[in-house]
């Protein structure tokens, strides 16, 4: 009996010290295990690709010029047709994926770069990135000046959502006048408005459908 109670502790204190052993091995594979993900991280490669951002988004006759972007070309030409009297609205920057330009959205987009800059001209500066950020602000700029044409008069909406959104294409194949919103002190600007309109239909066939049909 007693030697039965002796082999019992013994195959008890076995497999305890084997567990311990276990403990002492796997442990330091999660406790101590070097890291040997990226622990360095090249910021001035994102505000590069950043900026490449409103080079996809340019609209207007000079798309093209100062883009890194080799497929982008004159788009929305006509924009400020459909004004009374008509009015050179072209420029700016489209949008998020789609190709409406709307003021508030560009005036805050341009109002953050502007300032980041303020605040850290010395890491855009460092990155070669200040005169590329100064060329496009400039682009907001100007066609913020087009919009604005007096005291009292914003054009703050180019284009409609809604036909945007239905049109699955490069803002080169989408032609024709589109509507305009404008704020005046006789017609305010506010969240009920809509373009009087619609956008004219393209005469390429849409991506959309093909996608649809495929």
């Amino acid at each position: 009996m007693r030697q039965k109670h002796i082999q019992r502790k013994s195959r008890l204190l076995t497999r305890a010290i084997l567990c311990l052993l276990a403990t002492l091995i796997v442990l330091p594979t999660f406790t101590l295990r070097p890291h040997f993900g990226q622990t360095t991280f090249d910021y001035g490669d994102a505000l590069e690709k950043a900026m490449w951002f409103f080079d996809a988004n340019k609209c207007g006759p000079n798309a093209a010029t100062d883009n890194v972007f080799s497929w982008r070309a004159a788009c929305h030409t006509s924009d400020g047709s459909a004004a009374s009297p008509a009015r050179d609205l072209t420029g700016g920057f489209h949008d998020a994926g789609d190709h409406v330009k709307f003021g508030l959205p560009q005036g805050y987009s341009a109002s953050v770069l502007g300032w980041s800059l303020y605040e850290y001209r010395a890491e855009f500066d460092s990155a070669g990135m200040t005169a590329k950020t100064l060329r496009t602000l400039k682009y907001y700029t100007d066609y913020f000046l087009k919009s604005h044409p007096n005291a009292t008069t914003f054009y703050y909406q180019v284009g409609d959502g809604n036909a945007d959104h239905g049109f699955w294409g490069s803002p080169e194949l989408q032609t024709g006048s589109r509507p305009l919103i404008v704020a005046t002190p006789s017609s305010p600007a506010g969240p009920s408005r809509a373009p009087s309109r619609p956008l004219q239909a393209p005469s390429t066939p849409s991506t959309k459908a093909a996608r649809t049909a495929s």
